[in-house]
């Protein structure tokens, strides 16, 4: 199967990481993967055709209101860039992971034909209730995201509560949305990773470690965290903290204002080809919070690695971590659910061997980075025998360069 994949990514590390992932996974099972980067926000803060002094003026005093209206006038340009992709590589089909106010793939899929199948990570609400540094424009997400739910021809998300969410919401057939969690790398995550030179570096020596790996965005719970920092910090556990994000310099603040450096190790941000070792030297992995559709990337890296694992029990965790097999869940946003939970696995060091071993087992035998891409792959399948004999442009012997000029009249 050839397959164009289309992302608006630019930094976001998670988001970066699942998409050449995926395409490296698809890739072994033997498919074509094209992937093409698309977002036209500038790296550097300079404008695409705006002088950067002038730029930098605007943002100053309008970026706020200036954002959204931003990526919607931004589609035309999608439109043309993706159209030209399209005819350049007649595809089999169209993968595109879903950017918010972004539609451009709707008219792609209608001019050309090519079946189009949508990977969605989180719904349009969660922009209006985590990004509040915008002013958001009434319903225009709500729109653009059932334009695209609706045209796509199969849909891909990240847990079946975000199925059954943007079913109900925007009256699309369950059986066009395929659930389809993360995965995880377990030649890279392994229990047989030594973590010992990272224990050796923080001087944590044969302490109790709780970690934690997240960009500590507002949907992973630092406020939460703090509540855990103070009944465990003193007495329980070191904490092992790594990533980069918004989050992390208030926490860092907070640590130290409370005398706490040397029980919380702030790692920074790291490549990713550095987490492992870091993973490893983790006893307890932590999971403080979670939205109620999210599928964490670094669950599944922390069970291949064998850790133990402490997790709110949302619905979307509860179908990967089984309670009291595969890790602990707690009730979400309960400080002293979780708090207990990580005692007690502080204090058993068989409990977290077991719950170690049979999360690599669970995580090898479903969620696997191949499992995540086969399943996608299965969704592209659905796309194009829904096509049926018509076909795309492009596919059933590819046909000429003159028959991709003419539009379906059906789509």
């Amino acid at each position: 199967m050839r397959i164009t994949y289309f992302h608006y990514l630019y930094d976001e590390p998670s988001g970066l990481l699942h998409v050449n992932q995926f395409a490296d996974a698809a890739r072994v099972l033997g498919h074509e993967v094209h992937v093409h980067a698309l977002n036209l926000a500038p790296h550097d803060g300079s404008g695409i055709g705006t002088p950067q002094a002038t730029r930098l003026w605007l943002k100053q005093r309008l970026s706020r209101y200036l954002h959204e209206p931003k990526e919607i006038l931004w589609n035309p340009r999608y439109v043309a860039r993706e159209l030209a992709i399209v005819r350049a590589e007649r595809p089999d089909v169209v993968l595109v992971r879903e950017h918010h106010l972004t539609c451009a793939e709707v008219l792609v899929r209608r001019w050309t034909g090519v079946p189009l199948v949508l990977e969605v990570n989180a719904p349009a609400d969660e922009s209006a209730t985590y990004f509040d540094e915008f002013a958001h424009l009434p319903g225009a997400g709500w729109f653009t995201e059932r334009l695209k739910l609706r045209n796509a021809d199969r849909i891909v998300v990240v847990s079946d509560a975000l199925r059954r969410f943007l079913a109900k919401t925007h009256g699309v057939a369950l059986d066009r949305i395929v659930a389809n969690h993360n995965g995880a790398d377990c030649e890279r995550f392994r229990p047989a990773v030594d973590g010992g030179e990272v224990r050796q570096r923080y001087e944590l020596g044969d302490d109790v470690v709780v970690g934690l790996v997240a960009s500590l965005q507002p949907w992973h719970g630092p406020d939460f965290i703090k509540h855990l920092l103070a009944a465990l910090a003193p007495e329980t556990a070191r904490f092992l903290m790594v990533g980069r994000g918004p989050g992390w310099l208030p926490l860092r603040q907070w640590v130290e204002t409370h005398g706490w450096a040397s029980r919380v190790v702030f790692a920074g941000g790291l490549d990713h080809a550095d987490v492992p070792k870091h993973v490893a030297a983790m006893d307890i992995a932590l999971v403080p919070e979670a939205g109620f559709y999210q599928s964490p990337l670094k669950v599944f890296e922390y069970m291949a690695a064998g850790r133990a694992i402490v997790a709110p029990a949302y619905d979307p965790l509860r179908e990967v971590v089984r309670d009291g097999v595969d890790g602990l869940l707690f009730a979400p946003r309960d400080a002293p659910s979780a708090t207990a939970a990580i005692r007690k696995l502080a204090g058993d060091v068989a409990l977290r061997q077991r719950l170690g071993i049979n999360a690599r087992q669970r995580v090898t035998s479903a969620f696997t980075w191949q499992h995540n891409a086969q399943r996608v792959i299965d969704a592209c399948s659905a796309a194009i025998a829904k096509q049926g004999a018509a076909g795309s442009w492009f596919t059933h012997g590819r046909q000429s360069v003159a028959a991709t000029e003419r539009p379906r009249e059906d789509t």
